[in-house]
């Protein structure tokens, strides 16, 4: 595959999580990985340190896709470059990827364990 060139205007984000990457140029590959915790309470009263990571959400094999298709493509660029005038973006969420080039792979991770405790 040849490589090609991206030419983009301007670019605007307006914000980026934890774990989230914004990059310009091409790459082998990324690994983000975020683990989070949210606890609503009624009564924020904390008698004893919650330990939060250590519940096994956060340890659990992340089951991968089995592919068994053989997928046959035949691609053709018709210009060397890509132009783009202008990109927007409000958030970059948690373990995202945005990219102005060319990568390998991409393989992102985010876990959020959500408790709520209204007793």
């Amino acid at each position: 595959m040849k490589p090609r060139i991206s030419k983009v205007g301007a670019v605007k984000v307006n914000a980026m999580r934890e774990a989230a990457i914004f990059h310009i140029g091409d790459s082998v590959g990324y690994n983000p990985r975020s683990n989070g915790f949210a606890l609503d309470r009624l009564n924020p009263t904390f008698t004893e340190p919650e330990n939060i990571f250590s519940n096994s959400i956060y340890r659990m094999p992340i089951p991968k896709p089995y592919i068994t298709e053989n997928v046959l493509m035949n691609k053709q660029d018709l210009s060397p470059s890509i132009r783009v005038g202008g990109i927007r973006i409000i958030a970059i969420g948690n373990a995202s990827v945005f990219q102005i080039g060319s990568t390998k792979y991409i393989d992102t991770e985010s876990r959020i364990k959500h408790v709520r405790l209204f007793d």
